[in-house]
């Protein structure tokens, strides 16, 4: 049995949805914004490292 029955059987689906929808985009925002200075700052990381090895093994 489908999780999405009772959904459909109780006429909310068409409301359902667009909200469900709206709460993905919203935490898919806090995810993302939480993160990228977190992404940024491994990245600033990740290129710094890489240059002192550029360096050392020159």
């Amino acid at each position: 049995v489908s999780v999405g029955v009772p959904t459909m059987a109780s006429g909310n689906h068409d409301e359902v949805e667009p909200a469900g929808a709206a709460t993905c985009c919203v935490l898919a925002a806090i995810f993302l914004a939480v993160l990228l200075p977190h992404l940024v700052a491994l990245g600033e990381f990740f290129s710094k490292t890489n240059h002192i090895y550029e360096y050392l093994y020159a």
